[in-house]
């Protein structure tokens, strides 16, 4: 049988003569005028065994994006047939497959050669496949085996402990997988582990017994992390020791708990007994069992005072609710410390800050026995905060107009900070300005310009922001510079303290906006020069046809130019209408079709005894729809024309078009005559001419439908899909 090969071609009439070609082969050709139709093509016929790819399909789905989705589903062959030759396309097609990629313009030699490439590759590569599945499945059996006895991570060595495949280590570790693969495991043990972990190593080998070891392991980055290794030794089929499986868990936060622990024994002596700060540990009833000497120092009670009292008594009352909740939330959420800061009193009755941190106790069984107080005083460091809240307050703001040149002022309009970025923009150096007017200092005796920056100042001394406002402010040296200025008030607890205010350069921005100018202008221009060329061009060309036409005496070859010479004035409105409206995108079909109607009218009818009626809906479709829709309207109105009222005086054709109402996104395109019908068999067999073929191809290519009813006259009917 005939191999069947899916063509996808997004123009019809490409697809039709490619198809023609294949077909002389001895292929059978299915075709797809979209990537979104041609992958729909090779799920429903299995017997498609090879495709060529246009790569641009026009709007939705290109060609490299459709043949990845049915790679995705199917392993075809694909080669490439497109008229692109640019690098980006050969390199995204190469990503793709291996097939082959054709110019449109290589000749059917080539085109029948890449085929036959294709196929013979195909062939080799599904054998090669073959083979390499088996071999795949072998090694993951091998390595399911491996995971089985997999903790946390894996590695494999060969006898001597030279890594051979290593798992997710690599990713803890840090290294490449390269790095470790042919490394030997004892390269990366800590120095002061090395004898240890090699002894085990070698009593492992030599007992053939799984072995437990913990040592440290050096990462890329020079640090260690604490392993926890199980080794087992993996024979082969003869029972021969052949590798070392090494199951690996990390065990540093472990390790690190239990030094953690030991030093927090030393410290707590240490600290209990030298500390400055307030330590208390109370039980659960909040009863102190142990308190540092500085508390009694600190509070002014003696420790015999203190002994069997509630501690939280101690604390400002207003603050005491807020601590037993915060406690009593620490406990519920199994928080081991956390800080917060509040008020006691002390004897004498005299309120001061403390910065507490808490520190619940648990015995073994996870149970809350006590907690911990170490706490610090921060009276001192609060009214700092508060006498510094201000200045805080003042910094921020003039954060927040940076990074651009930014200053400030205060109610006097009096310059009191003066930045680098102000400094490199207008050239004036902090020891220069400060104290200055600013008003001044930007005007440079610029009267207008003066005013402006006085009503600013006026404004944000108020408490009123200035939004930016694009302006001029001078230099030093009195140059000009357009701005954007903006600025905000300083606002400290609802007192006014000053202005911040912000310049931002916009000086190369105008420039570079005078440079578009001019070159849009300059493109305005060669559009126009353009566009006039275009239309001599295109006016050429109809009047060599015309000439041409006027010498040639046989009916079937000037009947052809007649054709190519109304399709010319067609593309000529198509682009008139495209220059002259406001969208270069979308054209209204009646605008390049009313013309056209008429120049037909002229050229096939010779009496008024055959009338034209239109009835066109004003629809906008894209600039790349207008000329396969033009040339069906034309098609089959010339049709009628030719061939309805042969031997019949007078008739009538109407031209309706119009959309769907229910689906705007349907076109229909209806032609009918009064004349003497089509012929039966035409109909019935599809035996078109030239122009119905070509409308069938367009109709097809927008997923679109076209009937024929015969009666007394001919209808056609075409329903595009434009969407």
């Amino acid at each position: 049988m005939p191999k069947r090969i899916l063509l996808v071609e997004d123009e019809a009439v490409l697809a039709l003569s490619e198809a023609e070609i294949l077909k002389k082969k001895g292929y059978e050709v299915v075709t797809a005028y979209s990537g979104e139709e041609s992958i729909e093509a090779v799920k429903s016929d299995p017997e498609i065994s090879l495709i060529l790819m246009d790569i641009n399909l026009g709007e939705g789905m290109d060609g490299t994006e459709a043949a990845e989705n049915i790679l995705k589903e199917r392993d075809l062959p694909v080669v490439f047939l497109t008229s692109h030759s640019e690098k980006s396309y050969v390199d995204k097609a190469a990503e793709i497959v291996n097939y082959g990629y054709v110019l449109k313009s290589s000749g059917e030699y080539v085109l029948f050669e890449s085929i036959r490439r294709a196929y013979r590759l195909y062939d080799h590569e599904s054998d090669e496949r073959t083979r390499l599945e088996n071999e795949v499945r072998a090694k993951t059996e091998f390595l399911e085996n491996i995971t089985e006895n997999m903790f946390d991570l894996v590695a494999l060595t060969d006898l001597e402990g030279n890594f051979v495949f290593v798992g997710k280590s690599h990713e803890i570790l840090g290294y490449d997988l390269d790095d470790l693969l042919g490394t030997n495991v004892m390269a990366l043990v800590h120095p002061e582990d090395y004898s240890y972990v090699e002894e085990e190593f070698i009593d492992f080998l030599s007992s053939n017994e799984n072995k437990k070891v913990e040592y440290r392991y050096k990462r890329s980055d020079g640090s260690y992390l604490w392993f926890e290794t199980l080794g087992k030794i993996l024979t082969d089929k003869n029972g021969n020791p052949e590798h070392i499986l090494f199951s690996t868990r990390d065990i540093s936060e472990r390790k690190q708990t239990e030094k953690s622990l030991v030093e927090s024994k030393e410290k707590y002596r240490l600290i209990t007994e030298n500390a400055s700060d307030l330590i208390v540990q109370v039980d659960t009833q909040f009863k102190p069992i142990y308190v540092s000497p500085s508390v009694t120092e600190y509070f002014g009670y003696m420790i015999k005072d203190i002994e069997g009292c509630n501690v939280l008594e101690f604390v400002y009352p207003p603050d005491r609710k807020k601590i037993e909740k915060m406690i009593e939330e620490g406990a519920n959420k199994k928080e081991k410390h956390f800080t917060f800061t509040h008020r006691v009193l002390t004897k004498s009755g005299e309120i001061r800050w403390l910065e507490t941190n808490v520190n619940h106790l648990y015995d073994e069984a996870g149970r809350i026995t006590g907690e911990l107080y170490v706490a610090r005083d921060v009276t001192d460091i609060r009214k700092l905060e508060q006498v510094n809240k201000e200045r805080n307050e003042y910094l921020e703001a003039i954060l927040k107009a940076t990074p651009n040149a930014f200053f400030t002022f205060d109610s006097q309009n009096k310059i009191t900070e003066w930045n680098r970025g102000a400094e490199k923009l207008l050239h004036y150096t902090k020891e220069e300005v400060l104290g200055c007017n600013i008003d001044e200092i930007v005007s440079r005796q610029d009267d207008i310009v003066h005013e402006e920056a006085l009503s600013f100042t006026k404004k944000a001394v108020t408490g009123e922001s200035v939004p930016p406002t694009e302006t001029l402010r001078y230099t030093k040296e009195g140059v000009p510079v357009s701005v954007i200025v903006a600025g905000s008030p300083i606002m400290v607890d609802g007192e006014f303290k000053g202005v911040v205010a912000t310049y931002t350069d916009i000086s190369q921005l105008k420039k570079k906006e005078q440079e578009v100018e001019l070159l849009l202008g300059e493109k305005e221009h060669l559009l126009h020069e353009v566009h006039h060329r275009i239309k001599n061009h295109m006016n050429t060309i109809s009047s060599i046809i015309s000439l041409r036409t006027s010498n040639i005496y046989d009916d079937r070859s000037r009947g052809i130019l007649e054709e190519v010479q109304t399709k010319m004035k067609l593309m000529q409105n198509i682009y008139q209408s495209l220059y002259i409206g406001k969208n270069t995108e979308n054209v209204y079909i009646s605008t390049f079709l009313a013309p056209l109607l008429h120049d037909i009218q002229n050229a096939y009818i010779d009496s008024q005894s055959i009338s034209i009626h239109t009835d066109i809906e004003e629809i906008e479709i894209t600039a790349k729809q207008s000329l396969p829709v033009g040339i069906i309207i034309t098609e089959l109105l010339t049709n009628s024309i030719k061939y309805a009222f042969q031997g019949i005086d007078g008739g009538e054709i109407h031209v309706t078009i119009h959309r769907d109402k229910e689906n705007s996104g349907f076109l229909f395109i209806d032609v009918t005559d009064n004349g003497k019908g089509m012929p039966p068999e035409v109909k019935e067999k599809g035996d078109y001419g030239f122009g119905l073929t070509l409308v069938e191809g367009y109709t097809k290519q927008f997923d679109g439908t076209m009937s024929i009813s015969t009666g007394e006259g001919t209808r056609v009917r075409v329903a595009l899909d434009l969407e």
